[in-house]
């Protein structure tokens, strides 16, 4: 085999390995991006912070691809509170909730982040004034 026969192989095969990657870095990302409307739907979490555990329902419901939601703490702490700023960039869910927080009784702004995996999400609830960040782990509800 001649040289220029062995680079425009080495070549051909370059290409073809880099489009070859790019396709499977598209499919990649297109498979890891979440659909707002699949999100829509009650949600039930388990907040977790030091040892305590507070449980919410999220309502998440979506028109024209633009997702709302609401909170509401199962002892009725606080109820229906509205999310806001919410975002969905590929899995990754962002929202903040003006929440009735213990220890004092007042409301606080809290931002939640979570990334979704199908019927599951998992991340954190924080609050700077107070330094609190905790688990935020909630599952779809059937």
């Amino acid at each position: 085999m001649t040289a220029r026969k062995a680079l425009f192989l080495l070549a051909l095969v370059s290409l073809s390995f880099s489009a070859v990657m790019a396709a499977a870095a598209a499919t990649t990302t297109a498979q890891e991006a979440v659909k707002p409307e699949s999100l829509a739907g009650t949600w039930d979490v388990e907040i977790t912070a030091e040892g305590a555990y507070v449980y919410v329902t999220l309502v998440l419901e979506c028109a024209d691809g633009k997702l709302a939601g609401k909170l509401s703490e199962t002892t009725g702490l606080f109820t229906d509170a509205p999310c806001e700023n919410v975002a969905l960039e590929g899995r990754k869910l962002s929202f903040s909730a003006n929440l009735l927080s213990p220890p004092d009784g007042m409301v606080k702004l809290w931002k939640v982040e979570v990334e979704v995996d199908g019927d599951a999400m998992t991340g954190s609830i924080s609050n700077t004034d107070v330094a609190i960040t905790a688990s935020f782990v909630g599952k779809k509800a059937k």
